[in-house]
């Protein structure tokens, strides 16, 4: 019974898992995007838009942005998991990239020999692996979150470009039912005419083909009115779809934001890990397997790559404040220039 207990503690998810839950959450989001475009297509019936489509009540749309904010937070995770393998990377590399004490005496006598055993037992070491696979792990977060843009922007575009055809439909619906109201003014003006002539003017064959003429009149009044009634509703229906999709281009353009902000840091991140590889292994040791990053080279200079990794960072913790350092969640300066009054210390001396 003493083991009991642990079989209840739950397991820490992992970096590998949670990379997995959130490729299967773009996974989703890609399928699911697949079919939002086909049924947004341009030959699809306006009417039959908003098929489909989130509910206008809160649950509806709280549960498109609870998906959607719950992909965002898993990417945010995966890169947030990686800074961490990578601090602990670069931290287990600078502890074994200092020279040995045998390689120090190597290098009185030699420092080639010196050098060649220290670049040597640097290759071969854990660290440099351990970096390699970081490296190769930021190029699968790359292409991840290349596609979550990709169809970000896809979704986006559909999105927008439905939301603008139904803005046009329904303003074609609101012409055409003030023409069908002009339409039915006149023609009742006209049967009203009739009516006032009924009994004053012509012999009896007359006033029966006006009243005739009357009640056609009246009739096709009603048929425009109804069909004035009907547009109405049709055009009230319409801008309920515009609505829902102005929402979802709202929810689009937070993927489009958040995927164009941790691509960004991403590539940053690449690009200073190529540069820390350079800097500490020798690029000539094809023990290492390294084969570079898939990342865009930049070829920065050190301080406008950090200057740009500061506000990529800085926009990261914007998005992600639960991942914001313990000593800057408070929101304090780094360094307090409140003005503060030194007290002055007074030697009294008796002359």
């Amino acid at each position: 019974m003493t083991g009991m207990p642990f079989l209840f503690l739950r397991r820490k998810a992992s970096y590998e898992d949670t990379f997995l839950q959130a490729s299967q959450a773009v996974d989703r989001f890609a399928s699911e995007t697949e079919r939002l475009v086909i049924r947004l297509e341009p030959s699809v019936d306006p009417a039959e838009v908003s098929l489909g489509l989130p509910d206008d009540s809160d649950d509806g749309v709280a549960a498109v942005e609870a998906s959607h904010d719950e992909r965002r937070r898993l990417l945010g995770t995966v890169i947030h998991r990686l800074d961490l393998l990578s601090e602990a990377a670069f931290l287990q590399l600078d502890q074994v990239r200092m020279p040995t004490r045998s390689e120090r005496l190597a290098g009185r006598f030699s420092r080639r020999l010196m050098w060649r055993r220290h670049n040597r037992r640097l290759r071969l070491s854990s660290a440099v692996g351990r970096l390699v696979d970081l490296i190769a792990k930021t190029d699968e977060v790359l292409t991840l979150l290349r596609r979550y843009q990709q169809v970000a922007n896809l979704a986006r575009d559909a999105t927008e470009e439905c939301a603008a055809r139904l803005g046009r439909h329904r303003r074609q619906l609101l012409s055409d039912r003030e023409t069908a109201l002009k339409d039915q003014k006149k023609i009742a003006a006209r049967a009203l005419v009739l009516a006032g002539r009924i009994g004053l003017y012509g012999d009896e064959d007359d006033q029966h083909r006006m009243q005739e003429e009357r009640k056609t009149l009246l009739a096709e009044a009603k048929i425009l009115e109804k069909k004035a009634g009907q547009l109405r509703v049709e055009a009230d229906l319409v801008i309920e779809a515009a609505i829902k999709m102005e929402a979802l281009v709202a929810c689009f353009n937070r993927d489009v934001a958040v995927a164009n902000a941790l691509l960004r840091k991403v590539i940053l991140d690449a690009e200073e890990r190529d540069v820390g590889y350079r800097a500490h292994v020798d690029l000539g040791a094809a023990a290492a397997g390294f084969v570079g990053s898939s990342a865009p080279s930049l070829t920065l200079p050190a301080y406008e790559l950090g200057r740009r990794k500061s506000i990529a960072e800085s926009t990261f913790l914007k998005l992600f404040p639960e991942y914001m350092p313990a000593e800057h969640a408070t929101g304090a300066p780094l360094i307090d220039m409140a003005m503060r009054r030194i007290p002055r210390w007074r030697l009294r001396f008796r002359l």
